[in-house]
């Protein structure tokens, strides 16, 4: 009869899921003017958007927050409003994973010349632990409204950055702020630095990183006032731990056509051999090309220009905006973008889109567009955007007019697929030359902050539907079996199995992993789940043997290496895997669990302390677990002898291939080929060894079960 274990015991070898299971596109209506502002992952399949909402109706003077911690397939967790004696102009999210908690930063004005950075410290209940205001002095004007950023540092700090978002007017210096925050969200340091005490220059901000020399970069733009239009261009800024200015650039892509040279940068990423990518925009604003181009910059670690790249839709009239990046490397970017089309609102289109591209030659390797608008006066503009462990997700905005306004969350996997992506026809000019300009700055202190809570109250607007795929749970099995396997969800629309096979139910033959894909293109998902069951042997028992010290101490230890046995019994009584003896003899050990039963027994020569024994031995564990308990995680023959003349110990895979090999017997095998688990499975081995007294090179095989 078949028999299906559970236990805890086995617990260590079941596969272990890992990244999204539903990837989707989903409007987030909550019946009122709200549009949203970021996301974060906050655990496998859930996340944490944040949106503002407007008690007096008008989008114009800023608004308050909602925060809204979902799972998909219907979970609201908690969604709470939370409002501040001042509307908020801006925000962003971070999960604080040092401390289990999340941090808000936003940026409100209490009047028009007197802005401020709240930061607020949420446990993941969304109740507020502490909440702070941190002035910025006179450093940004209120019509140029603001934006934020803030950054979880490793070590356990936080790092916020605020300025301006535009360039409305400058009646008032626009000037950059970092402040430094410990963990009650007392101010280590703060700064503000500014372009316009030095020259007729103001800044906007797009974010802050970190990099590799635990200093910080800021990117933005610059404008530059200039006959017969303005200059814009990008503007990046490099400060140490302290906030102590390192450098700053500006970044010029000249058009000898243009009237308004206009290039900004609205977010950086470090690369991972520490250059410097922007994104942002490129307004050509001359009398034959009305349109803006998505722009990548890179930069080497000291700001040096490297190369760039221009990117607009094909035979189209559209602006293009790229407000955020992830660097998965040196040399390649994922960034999502909107374009709007330069033409009558009522009929204009915008696309809201995602592409993975290479920086040395331009190469997209895929793009996908997810919905599309039509532009009712103004651009909706994606606002957050985080990667995750399997995928990206993407919160844009959904306009159905000026009083329906609401998030549009997009959950893409690693190629942007989410079930119904369309492809949008990209494509990629390089940029012929960059111009550099060294910008100074003045540095002032920020040293004021005060406790500034909202008032919370639950919401209960939100409702998402994301249907979920459920294969079971993993296991083992005691005999040879065969598992249906049923991944049918309502809506699915095709299957895609591991195996080949293309229908909802297959019928596992075979141990193993199983994987299946679930799509449905008109309900917008697609959704992945993964499943695995073994054939659990008898339990495998092998007796080591440790004379380590016997001469000295008179005392050897007999070590049972057990896999799979829920219990051990020795013929001396002791019930733990290690036991001393002092005298040889005959000794066994029992294992068992729900599958059977195995005894192995040992008859043990002591040393007779002048050296190594007469008769060396070998034997061959048949199974082992690479799980990191401390018991059985390598596979190596067990001796009764130390000492070898020659040893050669070579794995390979059942396909051939040579996942192991080592010439010391002290080196057993982790169940890991270049640095990777291999899976379960059954190995071969080949032992080429010799031993002092043999004559002659000695030859065993076999073959040894890993088990996960």
């Amino acid at each position: 009869m078949t028999r299906l274990l559970f236990t805890a015991l086995f617990a260590s070898c079941m596969l272990a899921l890992s990244g999204q299971s539903q990837f989707f596109e989903r409007p987030l209506d909550p019946a009122r003017l709200s549009p949203g502002g970021d996301v974060i992952e906050t655990g496998r399949d859930e996340y944490l958007i944040s949106s503002f909402f407007f008690p007096g109706g008008s989008i114009l003077n800023g608004g308050q927050l909602n925060l809204t911690r979902l799972q998909p397939s219907g979970n609201i967790l908690w969604s709470n409003d939370y409002v501040f004696p001042f509307p908020l102009v801006s925000g962003a999210l971070e999960n604080w994973k040092n401390h289990q908690a999340y941090l808000f930063g936003g940026l409100s004005f209490e009047n028009d010349t007197l802005p401020t950075a709240n930061l607020v410290r949420l446990n993941q209940d969304g109740s507020v632990l502490w909440s702070k205001k941190y002035s910025l002095g006179n450093s940004i004007y209120w019509s140029n409204r603001g934006k934020v950023d803030v950054l979880a540092l490793e070590d356990g700090n936080a790092l916020l950055g605020a300025g301006p978002n535009s360039f409305a007017t400058s009646d008032s210096t626009n000037d950059l702020s970092l402040l430094k925050v410990d963990p009650l969200g007392e101010l280590l340091w703060g700064k503000t630095y500014c372009i316009s005490c030095q020259s007729d220059a103001e800044l906007t901000f797009g974010n802050v990183v970190a990099v590799a020399d635990s200093g910080y970069v800021v990117c933005g733009g610059i404008q530059y006032p200039a006959f017969p239009g303005i200059n814009r261009d990008v503007f990046l800024m490099k400060v140490d731990t302290a906030g102590v200015l390192q450098w700053a650039k500006s970044y010029n892509i000249p058009d000898s056509l243009s009237f308004i040279s206009q290039s900004s940068g609205f977010e950086a990423a470090i690369l991972s051999n520490g250059h410097i990518a922007i994104v942002g925009s490129y307004d050509y604003a001359d009398l034959t090309n009305l349109r803006k181009d998505g722009l990548i910059l890179q930069t080497d670690a000291d700001g040096i220009p490297l190369n760039g790249l221009l990117l607009n839709l094909n035979f189209s009239n559209h602006d293009i905006y790229f407000n955020h990046l992830v660097a998965l490397d040196s040399n390649t970017l994922v960034i999502p973008g909107s374009s709007i089309q330069d033409t009558i609102p009522s009929v204009g289109l915008e696309y809201n889109f995602l592409f993975q591209i290479r920086l040395d030659d331009g190469g997209i390797d895929w793009q996908s567009n997810y919905f599309t608008e039509i532009v009712q006066g103004f651009g909706t503009f994606s606002n957050g955007f985080t990667p995750l462990s399997g995928g990206y997700a993407y919160l844009a905005n959904y306009a159905e007019g000026f009083d329906s306004y609401y998030p549009y969350l997009i959950v893409a996997d690693l190629d942007g697929r989410t079930g119904c992506q369309d492809t949008i026809g990209l494509i990629v000019n390089p940029v012929l030359a960059i111009e550099t300009t060294d910008v100074f700055a003045s540095t002032n202190t920020l040293d004021q902050a005060d406790d500034l809570m909202p008032v919370v109250a639950p919401f209960d607007g939100y409702s998402i539907d994301v249907p979920v795929l459920d294969l079971g749970n993993s296991a083992f099995f005691c005999d040879p079996t065969m598992l249906p396997l049923d991944a049918t969800v309502a809506g699915a629309e095709s299957y895609a199995w591991n195996t080949g096979a293309t229908t909802p139910q297959i019928l596992a033959d075979v141990p193993g992993t199983y994987f299946v894909e679930d799509t449905s293109n008109l309900q917008c998902w697609i959704l992945r789940d993964t499943v695995s069951f073994n054939i659990l042997p008898p339990p495998f028992v092998s007796i080591g043997v440790d004379t380590t010290g016997f001469c000295e101490l008179g005392v050897a230890t007999l070590v049972a290496a057990a896999v799979g046995a829920e219990s051990l019994f020795w013929s001396t009584g002791a019930t733990t895997s290690t036991i001393s003896v002092s005298t040889s003899g005959t000794y066994t050990v029992q294992g068992e669990n729900m599958c059977g039963t195995t005894i192995q027994t040992l008859n043990l020569v002591l040393p007779n302390c002048t050296g190594e024994p007469a008769d060396c031995h070998l034997e061959f564990p048949n199974a082992f677990s690479p799980d990191n308990d401390g018991s059985n995680d390598h596979f190596s023959p067990l001796s009764n002898c130390k000492v070898y003349e020659e040893y050669y110990l070579r794995i390979y895979s059942r396909w051939g291939q040579l996942v192991f090999e080592s010439t010391n017997p002290t080196q057993g095998w982790d169940g890991q080929y270049n640095n990777k688990p291999m899976a379960s499975d059954l190995y071969a081995w080949v032992l080429e060894y010799r031993f002092p007294n043999d004559a002659e090179v000695k030859l065993e095989k076999g073959e040894i079960t890993l088990l996960r």
